[in-house]
Order: C-alpha cells, then sequence, then structure tokens
C-alpha cells in the first residue's frame, strides 16, 4: 500500500530529523518502516533560499529501545548524505529506514527576502 500526503510550509521552515515508521505500533516496541520514502517538490522557483531535504545512510533501529533511540554508526564511520534542493518536478526516493529531513538554512542565507511557499508531495511504499 501507499500512504501519501502534502506538506505547504514557508520556504525557511524546516523538517526535524526523523525516521518514516508506521506509528500505530509506536507503543508496542516495533518500528515498522516503508520500503521506499519519496518527496515530490511541487512549488515554483524562487529567488529565496530554500531548504533541502537530506537524507542519511543511518537506518533506524528496528526496535524502540528508550534507552538507545538512535542507532548510531561507530565512531569514525561515515554515512552517505544525498542533499536535495527545491526545484518543481524534482522527485527523490531514498530507503524508507533512512534518517532524513529539511534542516533549517543556516541564519545568513535565509535572509530577509519575501517568504513563498515550499510544496512537497510526499508518499510511503509499504
Amino acid at each position: 500500500g501507499v500512504e501519501w500526503w502534502t506538506l505547504c510550509l514557508d520556504t525557511d521552515a524546516d523538517v526535524g530529523w526523523h525516521w518514516d515508521r508506521d506509528y500505530v505500533l509506536e507503543d508496542s516496541g516495533v518500528n515498522l518502516h516503508p520500503m521506499l520514502s519519496t518527496v515530490t517538490y511541487l512549488s515554483a522557483l524562487s529567488e529565496q533560499p530554500q531548504v533541502s531535504t537530506v537524507a542519511l545512510d543511518v537506518l533506524s533501529p528496528s526496535a524502540r529501545d528508550p534507552l538507545q533511540p538512535v542507532s548510531l554508526s561507530k565512531k569514525g564511520a561515515h554515512c552517505a548524505c544525498t542533499v536535495v534542493p527545491p526545484r518543481p518536478g524534482r522527485h527523490l526516493v531514498f530507503d524508507g529506514r533512512y534518517l532524513h529531513g529539511a534542516p533549517p538554512l543556516p541564519a545568513a542565507a535565509a535572509g530577509a527576502g519575501a517568504i513563498v511557499k515550499r510544496v512537497t508531495f510526499l508518499a510511503n511504499i509499504r
């Protein structure tokens, strides 16, 4: 099946780091992730800097452990990072177990220009 939704955020609004998962199962201690997660940009181009989507190949733990909520690589290990700036029609597909978000712009890049909307279509494929 497919779970889908849209987001319409100010260009400087961030989306916190997270893993997509079935939140209904959250209290059971199980993390069930989609096979694929997708982001499609729909909004028009803007001269104003916009927040990019970032995906890291940091896998979510399969079970929820309050003492160790994040499964980070060992010290000195590396992870792959994909950064996708918004462009109309641009489509990102990544492993649904990956840590991802749209971190905030640095203060210097955010500027004081007019705020426009960043519109995305998101789908998780189970």
